[in-house]
Formats: C-alpha cells, structure tokens, sequence
C-alpha cells in the first residue's frame, strides 16, 4: 500500500462521502502522518494525543462516536453526526463543548488543517 499522505485539497477533490469514506476505510489505523512539530512521523491515533483515557475502554464503552467507529477524530464525518441529531439546547450546547474543546486539543497540535476543517463544516450545521 502506498503511504502517501493526502492533503486536505486532495482529500476534498476525492468528491462524494462514500468516496472519501471507502477511501479511508483502506488506511490502516496508525497510518503514519505528518508530525508538522517534529519533522518526524506521528502513528499516534486522536485519543493517544489527547491522552483521554478511551483506549482504555472498549468502542461500545466509550462515549465518543469517532472511537466507536474505529476511526480518528481529524477522520470522523462530525458534519453528518451534528445534523443527524434533532435541533435543540443539546445539540447547541454539545457543538459548542465540542467547539471549545477541539480548538484547545493536543490532537489539533499536530493535526490542525484536518482539525479546522472539521470545525469549520461543525460551524455551519
């Protein structure tokens, strides 16, 4: 498999979700991605960064949607998961967390293109 590592221009060319979903469903977990402070090669997943304590639970015990999904926050479709949920103060006050959370995040050091673009897509469901 080639370990080329996508842009997030490249990544948005791909087109449709379900291209960009079977496209990532072919990388490999600890697909090795640019560490932008070191130079060197980061294979850590989102919680790892974070330090959270999820990979401590199994994906049905935890309480976040893109570990359950096996799959790296940077990764996760968070657009399609805020507008899934029904309007109201929960959904307001859980983006705004989220919102909060993120832009202070560990993992938004090292993956900050792929961060602020999900943000920004969270902004406007």
């Amino acid at each position: 498999m080639n370990n080329k590592q996508l842009t997030i221009n490249e990544r948005n060319e791909l087109g449709s979700h379900e291209e960009q979903l079977l496209l990532f469903s072919l990388v490999p977990p600890n697909f090795m991605l640019a560490d932008r402070n070191s130079g060197g090669y980061d294979m850590k997943r989102c919680y790892e960064l974070k330090n959270c304590g999820m990979d401590k639970k199994s994906p049905e015990e935890g309480s976040c949607p893109a570990y359950a999904s096996s799959t790296d926050c940077w990764y996760y479709d968070w657009e399609s998961f805020w507008k899934e949920m029904a309007d109201g103060p929960e959904k307001e006050e859980g983006k705004k967390g989220m919102l909060a959370d993120c832009s202070s995040c560990p993992v938004r050091e090292v993956h900050k293109e792929e961060v602020d673009l999900f943000m920004s897509k969270v902004r406007q469901v």
